[in-house]
C-alpha cells in the first residue's frame, strides 16, 4: 500500500480526498455531538436544578408549618411522580433525613437489648447502658396507630463528662434537658403543652421538684409555682448571666437565662435581649442518676415527639448528648431499626460533603459520561428556618438529585455510529467518482507528461508532449515542451557560467541593472595546484588537460558539496564564492576537504601535486563587468584580493584564512592554529593569518 501511495497519482488523491471528507465529517460529528451534549447537560442541569429548587420550596414550607411527616409525604409523592429521578435530603452532619425506610431487620439482626426490649416491653441492659421501652399512649396513636411500643430509647452513663451527683455541672446537665425540649416545644408553636410537659417531668423524674418559665418582670408564663425569689428570678433575666444555683432550705433552684435568640424572635420583639428565666427546682437528696436521667429524657422526648416535628427529635437527643450527661443516646422505632444516634459521626458522598463544606452547588461536569446525572443544592438556614434549626449553621442540609441518563447516553452513542456509518460510505463514494474523473481528465495526460519528464530526466532534452486540448491539462504541456527547450539551452550554458550568474540573468531585466552590481557580503575561496607548472612542462598539452580537469573536477565538487558557487576557473586556480547563511563556516569546511579529495586523487595518479587555498570574507561588489558585447559576472573588491594572496601564501595541502572566518569558525570541528602574520600587496600592516586542519581523531 505504501509503494502504491509513493508511485500512484490517483491512490494520493484519493486518500487525500478521503482524508479532507473524513475530516470534514469528523468536525461535523464532533461539532454535532458537542452541541447535542450540551444540550443534554443544560436539560439534565435545568431539570434537576427545577426538581430541586421545587422540592427544597416545599420541604421547606412543609417544615414551616410543623409537620414533618407531610415532608416525608411531599418527598415519597415526588420520588414516585419522577420516576427515574432519585431525591435524597442530607442534613448539616451528613446523615441522610427523609429517606426511605428500610426494611425491618430479622430479631436476630437487632441488637440484643432492642430485641429483648420489643419482645418484653420492659427495661432491660445494654452492656453499659439501659435500654427502656417508649410506650405507644393514647396521646400517641395519631402518628403510631399500632402496636404497644413506639420504639427503645438506650441512654448509657459510664464514662460521662458529668455524672448525675447532686452538683453543680449535674444540675446544669439535668436543666438543659428540660431547655432542649422547652425550645423544640416552643419551636412548634405549641407552648399549649408546655405546663403538662413541665408537671410530668416534676412528677415522673426522681429530683426534680419543679420547672416554670418566667419573663423578664418575673411574672410566671409555664408551669407552677416553684417557689423562687422574684429578685433570684430578676437576677437570671439580665443579660450576659450564665445559670446559676441558689439554695433554700433542701431545695436547689438551677436559674437559666433564656437570651432572645433569632429562632424565637418569630414571636419576641426582635429588640429585646432576654426573654426571660427557666428555672428547675432540685431535691438532690432524691436523684437516681440512671432513673433520673432516663424519666428526664424519656418524659421530655415524650413531648418533642407529640409537638409534630419528627425531625427535631434529632435535634433534642443531640442537645441531651453534649450536654455530657451520656455517652450512649440511641433511639430504635418499634420494628428494631436504628433512628437516631446521637454520637454517630455520619459520611455522606463526596458531593454532599463538599456542598455542605463550601455552600456551593454541584453538578456533575459530563452528563454523558456516567449513566446518572448528579445535582446537589445546598438548603440555606434562612430566617424564618432558623427557628427549628437554630442561628448557628449557615445551611440546614442539602438536597441531592439524580437523574438516569443512560437513555441519553445511549442514543448519542447510536447517533454517532450512524454518523460514521454514513460518512464511511460518502467516502467510499467519493472516491470512486474521484479514480472515474480523475483517470480520464488527469491521469491519462500526467502519465504523458510524467514519460517525458523522465526523458528529460535522463538527459534527452528533445522529447515533446503532443497537445490536444486547450483545458489546463493542454496548457501545461504546452509549458512543459516551453520549460523542456529551455532546459536545453540552460543546460549547454550552465556548463560555461556560474550558477551565481545564471540567477542573477534570470532575476534581472536589463544589461544596466546587470552592469550597476550591488554590494554584498561574501566569503570568497581561492585553490591553485602547487606544481602544476613543473608538471605541464614535462607532457603534451592533451595530458596536462585531462589532469587539470581531473583535479578541478574533484575540487568543484566539494564546492557544490558545501553550497558554493564556482566563479571562474584560472589556469590551474579556481575562484568559488559562498553566500547566505554560515557561509564562513561552509567555506572553511569545503577548503579542508578540497585538500582531502586532491590527496586523496594523487594517491591514484601519483603527478607530485597538491593544493594551497586561501579563504576570506568581507564586503565585495558583485556584478557585470566588462563591454556592451562581452561580460563577466564576477566579485571585485579588497575582500577578493585578500582571498587570492591567501592563496598565493599557502603551501601544498595547506589551508589559509583570515580572522573573519576564525572568529566564525568557533565550536566547529576543526583545528586552527596561529601563524606570524604577513605582508600582502596592497596593505601596509601584516595581516594576521591562521592555517585550519581537519581535527585529528584519538
Amino acid at each position: 500500500m505504501l509503494s502504491l501511495f509513493r508511485t500512484k497519482l490517483v491512490v494520493k488523491l484519493g486518500f487525500s480526498m478521503g482524508l479532507a471528507v473524513l475530516i470534514g465529517f469528523a468536525i461535523l460529528a464532533a461539532g454535532s455531538a458537542r452541541i447535542e451534549s450540551r444540550a443534554i447537560e443544560d436539560m439534565h442541569r435545568n431539570a434537576a436544578r427545577g426538581i430541586a429548587t421545587s422540592l427544597a420550596a416545599g420541604v421547606r414550607n412543609s417544615m414551616l408549618t410543623g409537620n414533618g411527616s407531610s415532608v416525608r409525604a411531599l418527598l415519597d409523592d415526588a420520588k414516585t411522580g419522577l420516576g427515574s429521578a432519585d431525591v435524597r435530603i442530607f442534613a448539616p452532619s451528613g446523615e441522610e433525613v427523609f429517606g426511605k425506610k428500610p426494611p425491618a431487620p430479622a430479631p436476630d439482626k437487632q441488637p440484643a437489648h432492642v430485641r429483648a426490649v420489643l419482645g418484653t416491653k420492659a427495661p432491660a441492659p445494654a452492656g453499659d447502658a439501659n435500654a427502656t421501652p417508649l410506650q405507644n399512649e393514647k396521646r400517641c396513636k395519631s402518628c403510631h396507630e399500632k402496636g404497644d411500643l413506639r420504639g427503645v430509647l438506650t441512654l448509657g452513663t459510664k464514662g460521662a463528662r458529668v455524672p448525675i451527683d447532686g452538683s453543680e455541672g449535674s444540675l446544669d446537665a439535668l436543666a438543659h434537658v428540660a431547655r432542649a425540649a422547652f425550645v423544640q416545644i416552643m419551636t412548634a408553636k405549641h407552648e399549649d403543652q408546655l405546663d403538662e410537659y413541665f408537671g410530668e417531668l416534676a412528677k415522673l423524674t426522681p429530683g426534680i421538684r419543679g420547672v416554670a418559665v418566667y419573663t423578664t418582670v418575673a411574672e410566671r408564663k409555664f408551669g407552677e409555682d416553684v417557689g423562687i425569689a422574684d429578685d433570684v428570678v430578676l437576677r437570671g433575666t439580665k443579660k450576659g448571666v450564665q445559670p446559676f444555683t441558689e439554695t433554700k432550705g433542701d431545695v436547689k433552684f438551677h436559674v437559666v437565662p433564656l437570651a432572645n435568640e433569632k429562632r424565637c424572635q418569630g414571636c419576641h420583639n426582635p429588640k429585646e435581649e432576654m426573654n426571660g428565666a427557666m428555672v428547675v427546682a432540685f431535691a438532690p437528696k432524691d436523684l437516681d442518676a440512671g432513673r433520673t436521667l432516663a424519666a428526664a429524657t424519656t418524659t421530655s422526648l415524650d413531648h418533642v415527639m407529640l409537638s409534630g416535628l419528627g425531625r427535631m427529635i434529632v435535634g433534642f437527643m443531640d442537645d441531651v448528648a453534649h450536654a455530657g450527661v451520656v455517652t450512649t443516646l440511641t433511639v430504635h422505632d418499634d420494628e428494631g431499626r436504628l433512628y437516631h444516634d446521637a454520637f454517630a459521626k455520619y459520611d455522606p458522598p463526596a458531593s454532599v460533603k463538599s456542598v455542605l463544606d463550601t455552600r456551593q452547588h454541584f453538578e456533575t461536569t459530563d452528563s454523558l459520561a456516567e449513566p446518572e446525572f448528579l445535582f446537589v443544592e445546598p438548603l440555606p438556614n434562612d430566617a424564618k428556618c432558623q427557628r427549628c434549626h437554630g442561628p448557628d449553621l449557615p445551611v440546614r442540609g442539602a438536597i441531592q438529585i439524580k437523574l438516569d441518563t443512560s437513555k441519553e447516553i445511549a442514543a448519542v452513542k447510536m447517533l454517532r455510529e450512524r454518523t460514521i456509518e454514513f460518512a464511511a460510505l460518502t467516502i467510499v463514494a467519493a472516491i470512486a467518482l474521484l479514480w472515474i474523473v480523475l483517470r480520464t481528465t488527469v491521469l491519462s495526460p500526467v502519465q504523458k507528461i510524467g514519460s517525458v519528464a523522465e526523458r528529460v530526466g535522463e538527459g534527452d532534452f528533445n522529447a515533446r508532449l503532443s497537445v490536444h486540448s486547450s483545458d489546463e491539462m493542454g496548457r501545461l504541456a504546452g509549458r512543459i515542451n516551453d520549460m523542456v527547450a529551455g532546459l536545453r539551452h540552460k543546460m549547454a550554458l550552465s556548463k560555461y557560467v556560474s550558477q551565481e550568474t545564471l540567477r542573477s540573468v534570470e532575476s534581472l531585466t536589463s544589461s544596466s541593472a546587470l552592469r550597476n552590481g550591488e554590494r554584498r557580503r561574501v566569503t570568497m575561496l581561492f585553490s591553485d595546484v602547487r606544481g602544476f607548472t613543473a608538471f605541464s612542462e614535462t607532457r603534451q598539452p592533451e595530458e596536462v588537460v585531462a589532469m587539470l580537469n581531473d583535479y578541478l573536477q574533484a575540487q568543484s565538487e566539494v564546492v557544490v558539496k558545501h553550497g558554493g558557487d564556482i566563479d571562474k576557473f584560472v589556469g590551474d586556480e579556481l575562484m568559488a564564492r559562498f553566500t547566505g547563511d554560515d557561509a564562513e563556516k561552509r567555506a572553511a569546511h569545503c577548503a579542508v576537504e578540497m585538500i582531502a579529495a586532491v590527496a586523496a586523487l594523487e594517491e591514484k595518479q601519483s603527478h607530485g601535486l597538491s593544493v594551497g587555498v586561501g579563504v576570506n570574507s568581507g564586503d565585495v561588489i558583485l556584478g557585470s563587468m566588462g563591454a556592451e558585447s562581452r561580460l563577466d559576472f564576477t566579485v571585485i573588491g579588497d575582500a577578493v584580493n585578500l582571498a587570492a594572496r591567501l592563496c598565493s601564501a599557502a603551501k601544498g595541502n595547506e589551508v589559509l584564512v583570515t580572522k573573519a572566518i576564525k572568529d566564525a569558525l568557533e565550536g566547529e570541528d576543526l583545528a586552527i592554529e596561529d601563524l606570524e602574520p604577513i605582508k600582502v600587496k596592497g596593505k601596509t600592516e601584516p595581516i594576521p593569518i591562521y592555517r585550519v586542519t581537519a581535527r585529528k581523531r584519538s
